[in-house]
């Protein structure tokens, strides 16, 4: 019995290890956001060919919805209002990175 419950336990130990999730990198160098904050400006260019989606939520209530970028590697975002603005990278099923700017005019 204690033979089974020990497999048991490696098994189940082993498959939650498999499973684990890493959390995206807001450190990965292929998402660059150049933001000028005194005018409200942001570039933003990116190199992963697996991104979709950019999510834009903004901490001082304003609607942003989902934009499809295609094949696009860049956006530019003029005439932020104040705010700090979290962009998430998408691709259709997963997130990939997130990234924060602060707007401050």
């Amino acid at each position: 019995m204690k033979t089974i419950l020990l497999a048991l336990a490696l098994i189940v130990a082993s498959t939650s290890t498999a499973f684990s999730i890493t959390p995206p990198s807001d450190d990965d160098d292929k998402v660059q956001i150049h933001c000028n904050s005194a005018t409200g400006n942001a570039s933003i260019v990116w190199s992963d060919t697996r991104i979709e989606f950019i999510e834009i939520v903004a901490s001082n209530g304003q609607f942003m919805p989902t934009i499809p970028v295609s094949d696009a590697k860049s956006l530019h975002m003029n005439d932020l209002m104040n705010g700090t603005y979290t962009l998430i990278f998408k691709t259709s099923s997963e997130e990939l990175y997130r990234k924060a700017i602060v707007v401050n005019k």
